[in-house]
């Protein structure tokens, strides 16, 4: 890491509030940043801080502090740790952040919210979250390049019997495909394949086994 790279992204410029020249304000939270580390990254903060040289101080009072505070966070170090707000622990946390990351014109924070969505699926979410992540993954444009709607079809691929869950867990899936023509075609085209691929191994006396482990 080169030098003034590790300058703009220590964790003492992070913590102690030297030299800084900007002020966020959120419900009554303040954070003291560095215009150059939150601009460089920030199309709206550039955008704001541009109108003026004596522009010291932006408010943000429609956002959750605690999300707030794991942006700048992210500004600075590159990542967010999960656990440093004890609110946010699970899928809708990486959600939200991405959604600021939209706000806010941060793409590489909505580039790792979408990271970190991706490894929770690896790791074997829970049903509640892969359905949140479905619904949110058709329901916004993401980030290409890590093909999240295909996971997410792999996944349920894998726990088909999501569809006969006896808690309920079936109806977002069902009102899901109701309201997204997307998902509901990618879904008929998945079960197609995979019966397909059934009746193909009948048919030449194999037996198929669709359940296998991945």
């Amino acid at each position: 890491m080169s030098s003034t790279k590790k300058l703009l992204t220590s964790t003492s410029y992070f913590d102690n509030g030297r030299f800084t020249d900007l002020t966020l304000n959120c419900r009554g939270r303040e954070w003291q940043c560095h215009k150059v580390i939150v601009c460089s990254q920030s199309r709206f903060f550039e955008a704001a801080c541009s109108t003026g040289y004596h522009v010291r101080r932006l408010d943000l009072t429609d956002d959750d502090p605690d999300l707030v505070t794991i942006m700048i966070e992210f500004l600075y170090m590159g990542e967010y740790k999960p656990d440093r707000m004890k609110r946010y622990l699970h899928t809708h946390q990486h959600i939200a952040m991405h959604g600021l990351g939209e706000k806010y014109a941060i793409p590489a924070l909505c580039a790792h919210a979408t990271r970190m969505v991706v490894e929770q699926i690896r790791s074997y979410c829970p049903n509640p979250d892969l359905v949140r992540i479905a619904r949110w993954a058709y329901e916004h444009e993401l980030e290409k390049e890590f093909r999240l709607r295909e996971k997410v079809l792999d996944e349920l691929d894998f726990r088909a019997g999501l569809f006969l869950d006896p808690d309920e867990l079936s109806r977002p899936l069902v009102d899901l495909m109701q309201d997204n023509r997307s998902f509901c075609k990618d879904m008929l085209l998945r079960y197609l394949t995979i019966t397909m691929r059934y009746n193909r191994g009948l048919a030449g006396g194999n037996v198929v086994d669709v359940d296998a482990p991945r």
